[in-house]
């Protein structure tokens, strides 16, 4: 049986309304309000004969805020963003980057040795590679002749 749902046209008026709230009512060192909503990182992920490589674009996040952890198979990358609270500002003009916590899960193909992960993190790109097992390798066979 279908269920006839009313559209709100302004359900989503509501919602920026009250993060323009957020962001215009501000702390006491008028810094504004950052939302509690979790943002999600950029991902680029590559395989080749040997692995699987993940490229997470963390600008602003330091090595310590970040864990990468594989369980039943899934790879999670999880950490946050702090705000730059710490710098004295006058008046905040434009905030547009995201801040908070994220978490990332991505499931490995069966083929994915999970005891064999690097991880490394340069210049705000965490960089993780998963190893493919032996047997899921490609290997070359030499043909005999008889």
């Amino acid at each position: 049986m279908n269920q006839l749902i009313r559209w709100n046209s302004f359900n989503g008026l509501d919602r920026i309304g009250r993060q323009m709230a957020e962001l215009l009512e501000g702390d006491a060192a008028g810094v504004p309000n950052q939302t509690t909503e979790m943002w999600s990182p950029t991902v680029d992920i590559f395989e080749d004969d040997h692995g699987y490589l993940f490229k997470i674009d963390l600008p602003g996040v330091k090595k310590e805020e970040v864990t990468v952890q594989i369980e039943n198979g899934v790879l999670t990358i999880a950490g946050e963003r702090k705000t730059g609270r710490e710098q004295k500002i006058r008046r905040v003009h434009r905030i547009e980057r995201a801040y908070g916590g994220f978490t990332r899960g991505f499931e490995l193909p069966e083929d994915a040795e999970t005891g064999n992960v690097d991880a490394s993190f340069k210049d705000g790109v965490l960089t993780v590679v998963v190893a493919k097992a032996e047997h899921a390798k490609p290997r070359k066979i030499d043909v005999k002749v008889v």
